[in-house]
């Protein structure tokens, strides 16, 4: 389980260095992390910084390791780094967390799953949410973490 000790980095290279390490293949090395960036990582950099969705990297134990700007402003934190660290089931409402737990089981299982669901903003606003869990699979093959991407429906 990872649990960041300090927020995550602030520069778009080593954020996305940073989140390539626990999405793509944990053992992926600094130069190979460089090759894919400098291939890939321009691209992926604006889809990952200007989506307007809300996107979530969830480890194997349910834990959120990395969310996007956009996650910031649709569900109204403070900072990037403000659930990272924290069990995502647990910041759904009791009625939406079996739907949760549901989608990251299967996820991990290698099934992509959308759902919609309720759950207030950290400001107490209400959204209903349409959500994709889509599993990441390391260089091996297997499922290594989950990207959840959430955007508000309505």
């Amino acid at each position: 389980r990872f649990h960041p000790i300090e927020p995550p980095p602030k520069s778009l290279a080593d954020r996305l260095r940073f989140v390539l390490r626990f999405t793509r293949n944990a053992t992926m090395s600094d130069s190979q992390c460089t090759t894919y960036l400098s291939t890939n990582g321009e691209m992926n950099a604006q889809l990952f910084e200007n989506s307007l969705d809300c996107i979530k990297i969830i480890d194997t134990d349910g834990y959120i390791t990395v969310v996007n700007p956009g996650a910031v402003e649709a569900l109204q934190l403070g900072a990037v780094g403000d659930i990272c660290g924290e069990l995502w089931p647990a910041l759904w409402p009791e009625e939406s967390r079996a739907t949760v737990l549901d989608a990251i089981a299967r996820g991990f299982r290698g099934e992509r799953v959308q759902f919609a669901a309720f759950c207030p903003t950290a400001k107490g606003s209400p959204r209903w949410w349409d959500v994709v869990v889509s599993p990441v699979r390391n260089g091996n093959g297997s499922v290594s973490t989950l990207m959840a991407v959430a955007a508000m429906n309505g």
